[in-house]
């Protein structure tokens, strides 16, 4: 395989988990695989819009190359969320997978949901 695409996609989820559900639509999804086979590092294109958020999504990269097994020597993505830019490193080896995700500023005023609080021990 060469090739995989989705263009104008549109995904609609319903959390009913809370007492008020919510509806989540990702629209306008594109997403461009090339590149699939043995030996091979694809490329990988995502991009997408979700509401009600109305958060631009976009990710691009590479991963690979494809062995017969699944792991992935090398994983090389950037991440877009609205305003906010990612990279995304690693590998995976087996069941074990090793990320890094940087960004040099991530201002919680552009990021649609509350960042976790992390505490570090001295």
């Amino acid at each position: 395989m060469d090739r995989v695409a989705i263009t104008g996609g549109t995904l609609t989820y319903r959390d009913q988990s809370a007492a008020k559900a919510t509806e989540y639509i990702v629209q306008d999804m594109e997403i461009l695989l090339q590149g699939v086979r043995l030996g091979q590092t694809p490329t990988l294109y995502v991009g997408m819009l979700v509401q009600p958020l109305n958060l631009p999504v976009k990710l691009n990269g590479t991963f690979g190359p494809l062995k017969e097994s699944t792991d992935i020597d090398a994983i090389n993505l950037q991440l877009a969320l609205g305003k906010t830019d990612f990279t995304i490193t690693g590998k995976i080896v087996g069941r074990n997978a090793s990320l890094n995700v940087n960004a040099p500023v991530i201002n919680t005023a552009n990021l649609p949901v509350a960042l976790p609080l992390l505490s570090l021990l001295i």
